[in-house]
């Protein structure tokens, strides 16, 4: 590796590092399940065809998933 090749390796990694945001899964996780229910356009469809509990029971497991 050449002087310049370690400068630039350097460089990617320091402003990666640098730049990196910290997130809440579980913020994430509620933002989206939220805007899910409200916008999807076949998210009453799914809910007619698999059943409301289902979809519970999906989001319990997930939500715990994302706890962790």
């Amino acid at each position: 590796m050449n002087l310049r090749t370690v400068f630039l390796f350097v460089f990617i990694i320091v402003s990666n590092a640098a730049f990196a945001q910290k997130c809440s899964c579980e913020d994430n996780f509620n933002w989206l399940k939220k805007n899910f229910e409200e916008n999807d356009a076949g998210f009453q469809y799914v809910i007619d065809k698999k059943g409301l509990t289902e979809y519970q029971n999906h989001n319990n497991l997930f939500s715990k998933k994302v706890k962790k």
